[in-house]
């Protein structure tokens, strides 16, 4: 889903709020997809509440999130070497 899609009014999905839930769920599907494809064992990424919790997380992977669009691989890599 473009920017575009989110922003522009004359499309189908109504007010801004409708689409920008569609597009977080375009995102959220997207990512899910993306971690199966790459062997993430996603019930291993469940909060500690969750019933599904996995009985061991992994001590070589590292999930982040809400970084900025446009950091580069640069920036990561000095926000990670601390």
């Amino acid at each position: 889903m473009s920017e575009g899609d989110i922003l522009d009014a004359s499309q189908a999905g109504g007010e801004l709020a409708v689409r920008l839930a569609i597009g977080e769920s375009s995102v959220v599907q997207d990512n899910k997809e993306y971690f199966l494809a790459h062997g993430v064992d996603l019930q291993a990424l469940e909060s500690s509440s969750s019933k599904n919790k996995a009985s061991q997380r992994s001590a070589t992977t590292l999930l982040v999130k809400n970084l900025p669009y446009n950091a580069d691989a640069g920036e990561l890599e000095d926000m990670f070497r601390k």
